[in-house]
């Protein structure tokens, strides 16, 4: 473990952050029936990436071998959200998946829907309760089970 560096995220890191929300829920979101050279697929990794960047006020990467292999994205009550900077215009994302086919358009909506409920359930009458949000915290397969998640 003691070859596990962290240090804070850097906008370097981000494209590898879409590595990582893919291999995090990629199965869980079923992203896996997407071609992921296709337009389609990176608008939608974009979107998934500003909605994390949106809020967070504190982000660290973990780096082992010299490669980063997971983050941590972090909203606390008061803070600056300095990583909304980062933030692509997502303007052409949502194009890019509103010009998709109905069904893959239908989709998304659904799977956003759920999550966005889920949260809504989570947070109900709670949301002035607390000082901070875990906003994203993804570990590459390859590096799972060697408490990067722990250091993070």
């Amino acid at each position: 473990m003691s070859d596990i560096i962290i240090r804070e995220i850097e906008e370097r890191d981000f494209p590898i952050l879409k590595s990582l929300i893919v291999e995090a829920f990629g199965e869980g979101w079923n992203l896996g029936r997407f071609d992921q050279s296709e337009d389609f697929f990176q608008a939608l990794l974009e979107v998934y990436q500003s909605m994390f960047l949106n809020s967070s006020t504190f982000g660290r990467v973990a780096v082992l071998g010299g490669k980063v292999v997971g983050a941590i994205l972090v909203s606390a009550k008061g803070e600056v959200e300095k990583f909304r900077l980062f933030q692509t215009d997502v303007a052409p994302n949502t194009l890019t998946l509103l010009a998709a086919p109905e069904a893959e358009r239908k989709d998304i909506v659904e799977h956003l829907s759920i999550s966005f409920q889920t949260i809504g359930q989570l947070l109900e009458n709670r949301i002035d309760t607390f000082d901070g949000s875990l906003e994203l915290i993804a570990i590459s397969n390859k590096a799972q089970g060697v408490k990067i998640g722990e250091e993070l």
